[in-house]
């Protein structure tokens, strides 16, 4: 069993916005610097450093970030790539790892700003010659927007139930400003998350549509950022605890329905009673994600995405996770409990549920 000590993040900055020159190796190490000096605890107590990336310059990132940060360089760090779902399985791994009196720290890190041109070998059967965007996340090559197309016909979720979703978790950022707040580093005198649109209307937002069922106004931008949580298996000075969490793999033409298996896991395994649930979390780098899992559930839209979801602040892939279990931190009062989930590209879930401190 684990503890959440603290929780921090960077603004969330668009893609070529206010982070577009700024490596994420140094947007997670002024996270990492910030929570170890806020939380008096030196490197020897650290026994891992476990960080989610998608599209980053590849290598050990997270030892990159530990080697920018901290003076020393004995702490184990590790790079793990889950795609959307990765910040949360990073705190599952690390979270699982803990040994008795030691911390770790978990998380993601992303800049879609500074993502590399990549390209296949010429040797690849899929070499054009020309850049890919996304690596290929099945056998079948299934994308991520035909996988919430799937799920929005499958449950019959029309585009214009998805914008107003869009519009809906646009206001709640809007009125959860002050309370995230809490939770921001300041970088290079930046405060605030850049893809917030205070003023928007829904006309607006119906304005940038395309005739496809699932476009910019059904889905996330990209977006840079880092996030990190400090983990211990001491509740002293605990934020939350967490009791349950869990991954599962689900057909990529659906990715979207591993939010739906992966609850039934935990309600299967662990008796989970989805009613005592306070709030819920859910990922929503596509509206669909979180219409098709109210639905399913019969769960109220209210008690889903509090705080506005990844739809409005921007998707930075490998830190989504842990910034969406951070909003749930900053939202829930005392005694109450929390699910975050989140599905990922090639139909990977990750499932984390807290109790708040």
């Amino acid at each position: 069993m684990s503890y959440i000590i603290d929780a921090i993040r960077t603004p969330i900055a668009k893609q070529n916005g206010h982070f577009k020159a700024i490596l994420p190796e140094i947007l997670a190490a002024n996270c990492i610097s910030e929570i170890v000096k806020r939380n008096q605890i030196s490197e020897t107590q650290i026994q891992d450093l476990i960080l989610a990336n998608a599209f980053g310059t590849g290598g050990n990132m997270a030892r990159n970030a530990s080697l920018r940060a901290l003076p020393n360089n004995i702490i184990a760090c590790t790079t793990i790539d889950s795609q959307c779902s990765g910040g949360l399985r990073a705190i599952e791994v690390a979270s699982a790892l803990l040994t008795q009196n030691n911390f770790a720290l978990a998380g993601g890190l992303e800049s879609c700003s500074l993502a590399p041109t990549k390209f296949y070998h010429a040797s690849d059967s899929r070499y054009s010659g020309l850049p890919y965007v996304q690596a290929e996340f099945s056998a079948n090559g299934a994308t991520l927007f035909k996988a919430a197309e799937n799920v929005a016909k499958l449950y019959d979720i029309s585009k214009t139930d998805m914008q107003a979703w869009m519009y809906t978790s646009q206001q709640r950022a809007n009125q959860a400003k002050a309370t995230i707040s809490k939770f921001i580093l300041k970088i290079e005198d930046k405060t605030t998350d850049q893809l917030l649109k205070p003023h928007l209307s829904f006309a607006d937002w119906k304005n940038l549509e395309t005739p496809d069922l699932i476009d910019r106004t059904t889905a996330a931008r990209e977006a840079d950022a880092a996030a990190i949580l400090l983990l211990s298996t001491n509740s002293e000075n605990a934020m939350a605890k967490i009791t349950h969490s869990f991954t599962i793999g689900s057909d990529p033409d659906f990715a979207p329905l591993g939010l739906i298996k992966v609850t039934e896991t935990l309600i299967n395994q662990f008796n989970l009673d989805l009613q005592k649930i306070d709030i819920f979390e859910v990922g929503d780098s596509f509206a669909v994600n979180a219409l098709a899992f109210s639905k399913h559930f019969n769960i109220s839209r209210d008690k889903i995405n509090v705080a506005g979801g990844t739809l409005v602040y921007g998707h930075p892939y490998g830190a989504t996770g842990c910034i969406s279990l951070i909003h749930m931190l900053a939202i829930l009062k005392n005694g109450q409990s929390g699910l975050v989930l989140v599905p990922g590209a090639g139909g990977q879930t990750t499932a984390i549920q807290i109790l708040k401190y």
